[in-house]
């Protein structure tokens, strides 16, 4: 018995020793030698034309009200931040061709246009004269949000496009139809 609690003791006594006989880490020693530079890799495949931050819808079908002098419907733009100050909001309405808002049908007397609010698009009609109708000029409806620092003609060295031409302005932006 004297003998396990000798062993005991002495273990114990060893142990504390090396637990508290630890000094402080010393100075870090000097730095070392930098590795050898690897290889420069392959240059990469040249990527698709982007978008630059550009944010757009497809294009949205807008049930309109039957029947009234003036009509609002909503198109929804969730989890879209802008700059009323600095970015260009666009909108097109489409009946087989893309036309930008706000737009004025002088042949009926409609006149088309939009607020954007955060999170959605507010698109107007009204009918000038006052006449009850039923706004269907345009089936369905685009928005394009242009970054002010991309809407301007340092993006490519080349003037913005013109924005009533739906077609140039989806190509300068890279997006598609």
């Amino acid at each position: 018995m004297k003998k396990g609690l000798l062993k005991a003791g002495f273990l114990l006594t060893i142990s504390l020793l090396l637990i508290t006989g630890c000094a402080e880490d010393g100075e870090p020693g000097p730095k070392g030698d930098p590795g050898i530079e690897g290889e420069q890799g392959e240059k990469g495949d040249k990527g698709e034309p982007g978008t630059a931050n550009v944010i757009y819808s497809e294009w949205i079908e807008t049930p309109w009200d039957d029947a009234l002098a003036t009509s609002k419907v909503g198109i929804l733009a969730e989890n879209i931040n802008f700059d009323r100050d600095k970015d260009v909001v666009l909108v097109y309405g489409e009946d087989g061709l893309a036309t930008i808002l706000p737009y004025l049908d002088t042949n009926i007397g409609d006149y088309y246009t939009f607020v954007f609010a955060e999170g959605s698009i507010l698109l107007s009609a009204a009918s000038i004269s006052g006449n009850l109708r039923k706004f269907d000029v345009f089936s369905s409806y685009r928005y394009i949000i242009i970054p002010g620092e991309q809407s301007t003609s340092s993006r490519t060295n080349t003037k913005s496009p013109d924005y009533t031409d739906y077609k140039a302005t989806m190509a300068y932006y890279n997006i598609p139809e």
